[in-house]
C-alpha cells in the first residue's frame, strides 16, 4: 500500500515536473522569438546628431520689399533613421533651427512716440528660431572602400519659438527687439507713405518647405558612420504675417551628422 502510494506520488510529481518545464521552455521560446524579432526590429532603427550652418535669404514675390543681403544661420538636432531595404530608408530629425533673414522696403514712415518719420534704406535683420521637423526619404549606394553615396528629399514643419531682430534706417535705429512682445522703447509703427496702410512685422508662427540633398556616408570599424553632405531648403510660406510683404525664406548649408 505504502509502495502504491509511493509510486502515485511520484508519478503526480513527475508530471508536475514535466508540465513546469513545458512552460518554462515555452516562455523561453516566446521570450527568444519576441526578443529575435525586437532585435532585428531595432536593427532597422538608427538613431543620430547633426548640424546645419547653412545660408539663407528670402524670396519676394512682390515690389513692396526686397530681399537684403543673405544671412548665416545654424541648426541643430537628433536624427532617426528607419531602414525599409537595402538602399532606402525614412529619415526623421527634431531641429533647433535659428534662422536669418533680412527684408529691406521703401515708402514707409516710422510712427514713434507719437512722432512720424519718413524714411530710407529701411531694413529688418530678423533673427528667428524655430522646432523644425523634416522626413525624407534617403537612398544610398553600395558601400565600397569604407564609403557610400546618398541622397534625400523630403519636406520640413516648424513652429516658431522666438522673433528678434534690428531695424536700420536713414534716421531710426534699434537693436535686439522682440517683435513679439516688444519693450514700451522699442514699440513703433510702420507705415506705407503711398497710402497709410499700416505694416505689420512678426514673422509667420508656422513654416514649411520642401528639402532635397545628397552627400558621402564615411563608414566606421564599429558600424557607426559621418554623413557629410549639401542641403537646400526650399520655402513654400510666407515667412512674414503682413500679407502686403510675401515671401518665402530660402536656404543652403552643410548637413552634417554622426549615426551611433
Amino acid at each position: 500500500m505504502k509502495l502504491l502510494a509511493i509510486s502515485a506520488f511520484a508519478t503526480k510529481f513527475e508530471i508536475k515536473s514535466i508540465h513546469i518545464m513545458k512552460q518554462k521552455l515555452f516562455s523561453a521560446f516566446i521570450l527568444i522569438l519576441f526578443g529575435g524579432n525586437l532585435i532585428a526590429q531595432e536593427s532597422k532603427i538608427e538613431f543620430g546628431l547633426g548640424t546645419t550652418p547653412f545660408i539663407s535669404w528670402i524670396s519676394p514675390s512682390n515690389k513692396a520689399i526686397s530681399n537684403g543681403s543673405a544671412s548665416p544661420s545654424f541648426g541643430f538636432g537628433a536624427k532617426i533613421n528607419y531602414n525599409i531595404g537595402a538602399k532606402y530608408a525614412l529619415g526623421f530629425e527634431i531641429n533647433l533651427q535659428n534662422i536669418g533673414a533680412q527684408v529691406k522696403a521703401e515708402n514707409v514712415v516710422v510712427r514713434h512716440h507719437g512722432i512720424n518719420d519718413t524714411l530710407s534704406n529701411f531694413s529688418i535683420t530678423y533673427n528667428l528660431q524655430y522646432i523644425d521637423i523634416p522626413f525624407f526619404i534617403k537612398m544610398h549606394t553600395v558601400r565600397e572602400e569604407n564609403r557610400s553615396f546618398y541622397g534625400e528629399f523630403g519636406a520640413s514643419f516648424g513652429l516658431l519659438l522666438k522673433q528678434k531682430g534690428d531695424v536700420n534706417s536713414n534716421s531710426y535705429n534699434k537693436e535686439n527687439i522682440n517683435f513679439a512682445e516688444p519693450d514700451e522703447e522699442d514699440v513703433f509703427e510702420l507705415k506705407s507713405t503711398k497710402n497709410e496702410d499700416s505694416y505689420a512685422i512678426t514673422a509667420n508662427k508656422v513654416r514649411a518647405g520642401l528639402m532635397f540633398g545628397g552627400g558621402v556616408n564615411f563608414h566606421l570599424q564599429n558600424s557607426s558612420r559621418i554623413e557629410l553632405g549639401i542641403r537646400y531648403h526650399m520655402g513654400l510660406t510666407d515667412l512674414l504675417s503682413e500679407n502686403k510683404w510675401t515671401a518665402n525664406n530660402n536656404g543652403i548649408g552643410l548637413n552634417i551628422g554622426f549615426i551611433f
